[in-house]
This record gives structure tokens, sequence and C-alpha cells, in this order.
């Protein structure tokens, strides 16, 4: 029998660069097992560049209409679990970070704003839904993503939850937002650090609330933007996602027949060394 396991991968992008596997760069794992229970464990180690992220946006160049004939628009502003985006208070927030407001960029700060406003921080593992985040009145930074990502939809502006680790004393699992704004591509928001949740050991700000939309520092690495389930057409496909920052985009396990439970475990990525740029 075979376990095919999608194994979290760091993505490449505009702010995070060069990045190099130091043991093999395949994404999948590949486990043949008997009848006794079994398990495995996989270790990679990579490098990559991670620049500090600044936006500095021509309001002139943002225009108040998407292009809505293809999916991309549809994709993006859909409801997709984890997020809230018909709930009434995720509504009633969308409906006030709209009002007054032409520009999807006004829209999105005002709805950063007004998610910041909402919550409090709390400890890492919460487990609310956006809906139940406003209801509490606290979220951790899953909370703070999701309800960000839920009233930027239910206003009709494209948006996605990215995952993946700040590193400070150690390494910590993390969600921030992403935002698309014709003209200018997406956009990045962190409303959890805005709010001052700021990990043990990492650089402090001033203000952390007006830089933390638009910009992102430096001391962060990206696994993944947007949800994106894999499915499979095997009969015997147990699909699951590991409830982890790292497996947003989606974990599948395909399985054989006699199978019937499948564990998957991401632990928490490990720092090895971190250099800083002269």
């Amino acid at each position: 029998m075979t376990v095919e396991i999608e194994i979290p991968a760091v993505r490449a992008g505009y702010a995070q660069r060069e990045i190099r596997y130091l043991t093999s760069d395949d994404p999948v794992m590949r486990v043949v097992v008997g009848d006794e229970p079994a398990s495995t464990e996989v270790r990679r180690s990579l490098l990559a560049y991670r620049y500090e992220l600044r936006s500095q946006i021509d309001e002139t160049l943002v225009t108040a209409f998407y292009e809505d004939q293809t999916g991309f628009f549809a994709y993006y502003t859909r409801a997709e679990p984890g997020l809230s985006v018909r709930a009434p208070s995720v509504i009633a927030l969308a409906d006030q970070a709209r009002r007054g407001r032409a520009s999807p960029l006004a829209i999105a700060r005002a709805a950063y704003e007004l998610t910041i406003d909402a919550l409090v921080p709390a400890r890492l593992g919460t487990p609310v839904t956006p809906e139940e985040a406003l209801a509490a009145e606290y979220a951790d930074d899953r909370g703070y993503a999701h309800l960000l990502v839920s009233v930027l939809r239910a206003a009709q502006i494209p948006a996605r939850v990215v995952s993946g680790v700040l590193v400070g004393e150690t390494v910590y699992p993390h969600l921030w937002v992403e935002f698309f704004v014709t003209g200018i591509g997406w956009v990045s928001a962190d409303p959890s650090l805005g709010d001052g949740a700021i990990p043990a050991g990492f650089p402090s700000l001033a203000d952390p609330r007006p830089f933390y939309f638009g910009n992102l520092d430096s001391r962060r690495i990206t696994f993944s933007s947007g949800t994106a389930p894999i499915s499979s057409d095997e009969p015997s496909t147990i699909q699951r996602s590991p409830d982890d920052a790292l497996a947003l985009a989606g974990v599948f396990v395909v399985t054989g027949d006699r199978i019937a439970v499948v564990e998957t475990i991401w632990h928490r990525p490990v720092l090895l060394s971190l250099i800083a740029a002269d």
C-alpha cells in the first residue's frame, strides 16, 4: 500500500527569493507500509533570502472597479471554509468599510482598521471563526487574518489568507492577508501584528498599526497564499488538512483500501541560523 503526502513548501515571491533546498526539493513524500501501523518523518532544510516589503502606492492609479469577466474576481470573493463572508456581523463591517468610499484601497484600509478595532489579541490557537471572534472581541493571528479576509470579500475586494512563520526568539507559525488592487497587484496586511501582537524577540515598532497595512517586515517566511485543496480521483483517497498555518494550501493523502486512519503532523520549523544583510 502507498501513502502519498503533500509537504508544505516555501514559495518564492517578490519579497522572498533564491530559495535553495539543502535536501531533496521534491515536495511529495511516498511511503510504502504494510498491515501494521507505521510512521515516518521527513526533514527538509533550506536557505532563503527574505526582504522587508514597503509599498508606495499612487492612489490615482487605483481604479474603482474590477474586471469580473474572468473567474479571478469570483474566486477571491467567494465563501469558503474558515471564512464567514455571509455572516451578518461580517457584512455589517463590510458595509461600514464601503460607506462613502469608492477606491478598493480605501475600502481595504477601512476594513483593516475596523478589524483591529473589533478585536484584542489572544493566545495562539484560540479556536474561533470570524463570526465568533467578533462576538468574543478577541482572536489569535488566524482569527485576525480570517476576519479581515472575510470582511474584504464581503466588501467585494479580492483577498486571501497567507501562511508562514515569523522569526523571533523562536519560529512562530503565523497567518496574514493579501488583497488585490487592479493596476497594483497583491497588497499585504498583517492585522494581528498591526494590533500589537508582536512575538518575543521580534523587531518592534513605535506604531505598528500603519506599518502593517501595505508593508511587511523581513522576519517571516511565506509557505502559501490562499487555500488550494488538492483533489484526487483515487477512490481510496483520504483528504485532510492539519490545523496548522504551514498546511494552509491543503494536504491530501492517498491510501490503500486497508488504511482507515491517517494522522499528519507538521512540527514547528526550527531556525538553523539568521544572517542579517548589511
